[in-house]
């Protein structure tokens, strides 16, 4: 009789435990693209590919100002005025070719930084839903190689972020 009641006891237990178990998943890729901020920070981030681009066509045009300076004035410059024209042009290609260099680094890492706000904030939100509704592990569809159970918490995230 003991026996029974502690078997009944023991899978009882272990029928709460599972219950308490509770896996979640969601696509933070989909969710972010729905998000408004997602749309706000594309616009801020081809306003900056733009601002760039414009002071790499600005650097191209002092460059190009002082190539035409130098090469109309060939036979009217002295010496010394050709030399610093030359070290000009030297230092103005140097600065191009870091700036060609370096410009994609740039752009992503400024889209990293407005993309990681956003980020961030579905992680938090995913971080409250799986404390009020009891979520053991909320899970990303985007990198699970396989989804054998859980509950889609989307509709909960989007909630409390707001995205409808």
């Amino acid at each position: 009789m003991k026996k029974i009641i502690v078997l009944a006891l023991f899978g009882m237990m272990f029928t709460v435990v599972s219950a308490q178990q509770k896996f979640g998943y969601l696509n933070t890729q989909e969710l972010i693209v729905q998000m408004p901020e997602y749309a706000e920070a594309q616009k801020k981030h081809e306003k900056f590919q733009n601002e760039q681009q414009q002071k790499y066509q600005g650097m191209i045009a002092s460059y190009q100002a002082k190539e035409a300076e130098y090469t109309n004035g060939a036979a009217t410059l002295t010496q010394t005025e050709k030399s610093m024209l030359e070290i000009e042009l030297q230092t103005l290609g140097g600065q191009i070719q870091e700036f060609e260099q370096s410009l994609p680094q740039i752009i992503q890492g400024h889209q990293n930084e407005l993309i990681g706000k956003i980020v961030v904030k579905v992680q938090n939100a995913a971080k409250a839903v799986g404390e009020e509704k009891g979520y053991l592990y909320i899970f990303d569809t985007s990198i699970l190689l396989y989804e054998g159970g859980g509950e889609d918490v989307s509709v909960y995230v989007k909630n409390k972020l707001g995205v409808l």
